[in-house]
């Protein structure tokens, strides 16, 4: 898989095209959360720490990587026709790669999951991630509970 900073038209596409089926998934639908969408699209909002991944000349997912203080925040999406085919280990190993050649690792990963999301909490544990706390965020539906999870190297 290569990583690369996300173009405008990958941005587009992935913002308005994207469209998960999977009951789980689809809460993660960027036309959900106006505001995510927005950043997302605008080349002026959107900073440089996200990336576009390609796989077999194809757009598989994107990976957005923050540097806050606590850790590196990492937001990641797979394309919707590979969500629930065994492909999210590939995704993260990959992942986590990248983030150990271009970022290093002197501060742990921190990423936010939805507990619905029952697969990626247990793919993230069996990869050595480990719950920190459980958050409440807003969105256009409702609130819905999240867990925070970490990895140290």
């Amino acid at each position: 898989m290569k990583f690369q900073k996300l173009s405008q038209k990958n941005a587009q596409y992935i913002a308005h095209r994207w469209k998960y089926k999977d009951p789980i998934a689809a809460r993660y639908t960027l036309a959900k959360d106006p505001i995510a969408q927005q950043e997302f699209i605008s080349q002026k909002l959107r900073k440089k720490n996200y990336y576009e991944v390609i796989d077999a000349d194809r757009l598989f997912g994107y990976l957005q990587v923050e540097d806050k203080d606590d850790g590196l925040w990492i937001t990641l999406g797979m394309r919707p026709e590979f969500i629930g085919q065994g492909k999210g280990q590939t995704f993260l190993d990959a992942i986590l790669e990248f983030i150990r050649e271009q970022y290093g690792i002197d501060k742990p990963l921190m990423l936010a999951v939805g507990l619905f999301n029952e697969r990626a909490i247990h793919l993230f544990r069996k990869n050595k991630f480990y719950d920190i706390q459980t958050r409440k965020f807003n969105f256009d539906d409702g609130q819905h509970d999240y867990v925070v999870l970490r990895r140290d190297w």
